[in-house]
């Protein structure tokens, strides 16, 4: 584990809020799955700390797609000692495996091109969220192949788990801690940039065609977003007995402070402040741009600060898609 060919220990969140004692029974398994083991002795653990040894291992570890995240327990007792072992299904041979990973490894080689040692990590994690949502394809439904690491980062067809499982691989080879969460009908992610964490969907990034909005393939809405921007009902958070998560209160790395228009709340009059910047971000080469309206209430007014912007404020060049988590696309189309 410490010479652990993709990443550190330090970024494996919840493996941190492991006990010792349940540290030493995940890297035993850890190993073990790694070296394809068939058996390994988990003798001398109790039930629960494998329980939150395996749920580590299979939400945590995206790296160990080999294994389906189960298999089977076996107990053997002799007189007054029992032996536990564990019995791994695996899902591939380890030339599968191995080759599967010389591929992954191209990937973040390849990556390296345009990341280095002292790129600003929100930038990686643009770059890593650019190249996942143009090299992969959502599936609406699949067989549990598609929700591993291997589905986003090899094959290029993936459910959700499969990209959140492949970015945070991504991600974490390039030192940034990642973490996956879940709710009952979706996965995605929570992130740590430049010291603090956001909500990161590289799924919902990579829907734009299929729901209907511009911009190809890509689209930024779930970068960096913080906790009070995500109300849907397919991002509340299952929680995990025995594990914490973190608080995503930021916004200094979102994508529409980062790199669109930002327009905070309380702005008097939202529609001249949109037209002011959107001109000004077409004059400097942008064809679009992610608006952030940082106010629910002018939200809620959204068409009548639509039909101003359009015809007080001439921004005719511009369309505008309705807003989505408090957020605006803007493409520009003079046609």
């Amino acid at each position: 584990m410490d010479q652990n060919e993709w990443y550190s220990k330090e970024l494996r969140y919840y493996y941190q809020q492991l006990t010792e004692n349940e540290k030493q029974l995940y890297d035993r398994i850890y190993e073990g799955i790694m070296q394809f083991q068939q058996q390994i002795d988990r003798t001398g653990f109790t039930d629960l700390e494998w329980e939150h040894v395996r749920y580590v291992l299979y939400s945590d570890t995206p790296e160990l797609f080999q294994w389906t995240g189960g298999g089977t327990n076996y107990y053997q007792t002799f007189g007054e000692y029992t032996t536990t072992y564990f019995e791994p299904e695996y899902r591939m041979t380890q030339d599968e495996y191995n080759r599967i990973c010389t591929h992954i490894h191209g990937i973040v080689n390849d990556l390296s091109k345009s990341i280095s040692s002292d790129t600003d990590d929100y930038k990686k994690e643009w770059i890593i969220n650019a190249w996942l949502v143009d090299h992969c394809t959502y599936l609406v439904a699949g067989d549990k192949s598609t929700a591993y690491a291997d589905a986003s980062l090899y094959i290029g067809k993936s459910q959700c788990s499969g990209y959140s499982r492949g970015f945070m691989l991504l991600l974490r080879s390039f030192g940034i801690e990642c973490l996956a969460v879940s709710s009952d009908t979706h996965e995605w992610n929570i992130v740590r940039i430049n010291h603090r964490w956001y909500v990161a969907d590289s799924t919902w990034n990579d829907t734009a065609e299929a729901d209907g909005k511009p911009g190809g393939n890509r689209c930024f809405y779930w970068v960096n977003v913080p906790d009070r921007l995500v109300t849907d009902s397919d991002h509340i958070i299952n929680p995990v007995p025995g594990f914490s998560i973190p608080q995503c209160n930021s916004l200094q790395d979102n994508y529409a402070v980062r790199e669109g228009v930002y327009i905070v709340s309380g702005t008097g009059n939202v529609a001249e402040q949109m037209a002011i910047q959107l001109k000004n971000a077409h004059r400097s080469g942008k064809d679009s741009v992610l608006v952030f309206i940082d106010d629910t209430a002018a939200i809620a007014n959204w068409e009548n600060i639509r039909d101003r912007f359009y015809h007080q404020y001439d921004g005719y060049g511009w369309a505008l898609y309705n807003p989505k988590n408090q957020m605006v696309f803007a493409v520009w189309d003079d046609t």
